[in-house]
């Protein structure tokens, strides 16, 4: 038998019988199908707010965690060189470091500093990392990496 939920004090109850052994109430067949039409609607709405629930926590994730607050009021653009809210890296080094390393599979980040912006709109930034060099000892390197403001790499130099 299925279970509906009485009209009156809102228990589980079986759809065929006459009375709710709960509260005692009479269920007439029209009683029941008015219960059954406000249980779907209740059920509709419960999952409705589920979507709209998992939507919201959908977009939440794809917002930057940065501290970064955009305004529609406001144009602001973005940094095109930033460091990563998860472990500070700057993935544009990141990709010019894997194409042009001796062996890229032996790469260890060890420190990253934050992003600067210069005042002609380049980006420094300084990575230490290790890695096996050309005799295939492993060495740690400190480099200076300079971005232009497209974020390309455009000079790197060892950082003393």
């Amino acid at each position: 038998m299925a279970k509906i939920q009485c009209p009156y004090c809102r228990k589980p109850i079986d759809e065929n019988i006459e009375y709710c052994s709960f509260c005692g109430k009479s269920l007439d067949v029209d009683t029941i199908k008015l219960s059954k039409e406000k249980q779907k609607k209740r059920n509709k709405r419960i999952w409705i707010f589920v979507a709209i629930s998992i939507a919201f926590f959908t977009i939440v994730m794809f917002i930057p965690s940065d501290g970064s607050s955009s305004s529609s009021s406001t144009a602001q653009t973005k940094e095109v060189v930033t460091n990563s809210s998860l472990d500070s890296s700057v993935s544009q080094v990141k990709v010019w470091m894997r194409s042009n390393l001796k062996d890229p599979d032996s790469l260890e980040y060890l420190e990253w500093s934050a992003v600067q912006k210069t005042n002609t709109g380049d980006y420094r930034v300084r990575v230490k990392y290790r890695a096996k060099n050309s005799f295939n000892a492993v060495v740690i390197e400190n480099k200076l990496f300079t971005l232009d403001s497209n974020g390309v790499v455009i000079d790197v130099v060892d950082y003393h």
